[in-house]
């Protein structure tokens, strides 16, 4: 008897989707801009959007990883009150 209608097997296989995901942001790299000339500044504004977005993308791994595992152990324990439940309800309603 289940109490609530959970696939804990789907769960577990998009959770471990959502590591690989998270695990799978590339840092971005550019090839040697130019440090003098007219293209400095723009250079300068490109190197530091791209080192934002790859510090953007380590916070976004860590976020998905964090969330990973507080939804594993969320999965985990509504398994255990289902079954815990179930048990009450079979011991009142064969």
């Amino acid at each position: 008897m289940h109490i609530l209608n959970l696939d804990t097997a789907a769960t577990e296989t998009d959770l471990a989707s959502l590591r690989e995901d998270a695990d799978a942001l590339a840092p971005t790299s550019l090839p040697p801009l130019p440090t003098t000339g007219p293209l400095a500044g723009l250079a300068t504004a490109i190197t530091n959007a791209v080192a934002a977005a790859n510090d953007q993308a380590v916070l976004l791994t860590d976020e998905a990883h964090r969330v990973a595992d507080n939804m594993a152990v969320f999965s985990n324990k509504a398994s255990l009150i289902d079954g815990a439940s179930a048990h009450s309800f079979e011991a009142i309603h064969p």
